[in-house]
Formats: structure tokens, sequence, C-alpha cells
């Protein structure tokens, strides 16, 4: 009986962690843009900006815009170590060093407060001195 109750206490403990663990809706949007980067495909990028950006942002920012700004990171950052990152509810930023130029960059996602949240705001700034 001790055995089964040490168990049960094991599986209660893990399930409850899991929940701790699972990302947010804006980890995962940045985890998503991430993957873009590193993917190198305009077709890629222009599925996730598509499904993924608020509509006010697509209005705002032309597509082709969207696109080049895209197109600039996955040429330098599609290799890339993330040296810090925060996230609130509503914003990630995240400091990228790419390993093929080993500029630095500051990465801030906002998305909105509420479902579904999409991107509204990507500030990206470079940091090197």
């Amino acid at each position: 009986m001790k055995k089964l109750t040490v168990c049960l206490t094991m599986l209660m403990l893990l399930a409850a962690s899991a929940g701790f663990c699972q990302e947010t809706p804006v980890q995962k949007l940045t985890s998503q843009f991430l993957k873009v980067i590193e993917s190198k495909s305009e077709a890629v990028g222009r599925k996730f900006i598509e499904e993924n950006y608020a509509d006010i942002f697509l209005k705002k920012v032309p597509m082709s815009i969207h696109i080049k700004v895209l197109n600039d990171l996955q040429a330098e950052f599609y290799k890339y170590t993330i040296i810090s990152k925060s996230f609130t509810d509503t914003r990630a930023t995240l400091v990228i060093n790419s390993l093929i130029t080993s500029r630095k960059k500051q990465l801030t996602l906002e998305t909105e407060p509420h479902n579904p949240q999409k991107i509204f705001i990507i500030d990206i700034k470079d940091i090197n001195g």
C-alpha cells in the first residue's frame, strides 16, 4: 500500500508540474516565429504572417514590408543562439546572436491581449556596440 501511495503521489506531482511547463500563447508564437526564421523560406514566412499577424498589423504595414523584414532575419539569423529571453502574458523579448555574422539583435513580439492572441507589433533593434 505504501508503494502505491508513493507512486500515486509521484504521478500527481508529474501531472501538476506538466501544467507549469506548457507554453503560453506568446511563447508558442515566439517559438513558431523562430522556426520560420530557421526555415529560410519565404512561403513558410508568408503563411505564418497570414495566420498569426493581427489584422490591424497587416493593414498598417504592407505584406511586402513584412516579407522583407522576415527575409532579412532569415538571411542573417537562420542559425542563432538565444542570449536572453523574457515573457509576459502578451510580450516576448529575446536577444539573439547570429552564428553567421555574430551580430546581436533584440527581438520583441507583442500580441493582442485577447484570444486568439495574434502578433500586432514586432520590434527589432540592433544591439551591437
